[in-house]
């Protein structure tokens, strides 16, 4: 986030719109399902591979970019928008590494997979737990959102479910775990449930229902959307109780300061929680994380300058009877 010195003078960028306080941008392939500390990224720079950019935050993994990154900073060391193939993408934000750095050359690292076709994800995946039902299998979905500019649709996205019954969760895995005779592959096609239409550009909202039986023990459900990066969430045995967390307030008001709280050893204060809860899902995973109130905060458009003369309105009349501009829209998309 910008200073307030910043919000008291804001400044127009180069393509002449305001310089915003907070920007939301797409995500690389390699953020997708979380930042993954201490990670090699598949980018080809030069010769050999590029590790994790200096300054990254010991508990995020990596350090997402500001609005306009330096002119000095090599651009394959900043995470940002995937690209279409054969050229970078975006003009606001930082584009990130082109497509063609991760074409072909992710899949011998770490189990990072390249979705094809590709996706430009700007939100997700986010699992939703539904029920058990009276037949003893696991009920839920997935969702993702995708800017159809930079997204390729035909077909549409899968994800594609795998899962042992007959192994046990805290099992090691990798590429070459040879699978056990009962071990399940499952494509799901996603369904296309609402689709936004911004100043910004459209974004599709994407579902996919799971369905996963029981097993006699806890297991593990693999999970990737186009042959992506794989992910993992867990369910409990037929006769075992879940193991479930609960939060609250996910994030900070306008006027607090996270440095105020996180702490010694920790890049923000919104680490210390989150580590410790991750910590203990690596030691024996959750199966439900329950959200209390306020999970989505949105006091920081109040701080864009676009919004100014309509945070500074003295009476409710005058802001419901405001006119929003084009420039208004566009800050808040």
């Amino acid at each position: 986030m910008f200073t307030e010195a910043y919000y008291q003078t804001p400044e127009r960028g180069p393509d002449g719109r305001w310089i915003p306080v907070e920007s939301v941008k797409p995500l690389n392939e390699p953020f997708i399902g979380g930042f993954q500390p201490d990670r090699f990224v598949p980018v080809h720079h030069g010769e050999g591979v590029v590790k994790m950019p200096e300054g990254a935050g010991q508990s995020m993994g990596y350090v997402e970019p500001g609005y306009r990154p330096p002119g000095d900073v090599d651009p394959y060391l900043i995470p940002g928008a995937t690209a279409l193939e054969g050229r970078d993408q975006g003009a606001v934000t930082h584009p990130g590494p082109p497509w063609t750095a991760f074409k072909n050359r992710s899949e011998s690292f770490f189990e990072i997979g390249v979705m094809r076709p590709h996706l430009q994800f700007m939100c997700g995946p986010l699992l939703r737990y539904d029920t058990v039902d009276e037949h003893h299998i696991w009920r839920g979905a997935c969702l993702i959102v995708t800017a159809d500019e930079g997204s390729r649709y035909d077909p549409n996205p899968v994800l594609t479910l795998d899962w042992d019954p007959q192994r046990p969760s805290h099992a090691a895995t990798g590429p070459h775990t040879v699978p056990g005779p009962f071990a399940q592959t499952v494509h799901i096609p996603g369904q296309e449930i609402f689709v936004y239409h911004g100043i910004a550009g459209t974004f599709t909202f994407w579902r996919f229902l799971i369905e996963v039986p029981l097993a006699g023990q806890e297991i593990g459900v693999r999970y990737r959307i186009n042959g992506g990066e794989q992910i993992e969430f867990f369910i409990p045995g037929i006769n075992q109780n879940m193991r479930w967390a609960a939060y609250s307030c996910n994030g900070f008001s306008a006027g607090i300061n996270p440095d105020d709280f996180k702490g010694p050893g920790f890049a923000s204060g919104f680490d210390p929680l989150w580590e410790d809860l991750l910590e203990k899902h690596i030691a024996k995973p959750f199966h439900i994380l329950v959200g209390g109130g306020d999970q989505i905060y949105c006091d920081s458009l109040t701080l864009e300058p676009e919004l100014h003369e309509w945070v500074h309105l003295k009476t409710q009349k005058d802001k419901l009877n405001y006119t929003i501009t084009d420039e208004m829209k566009f800050a808040i998309d």
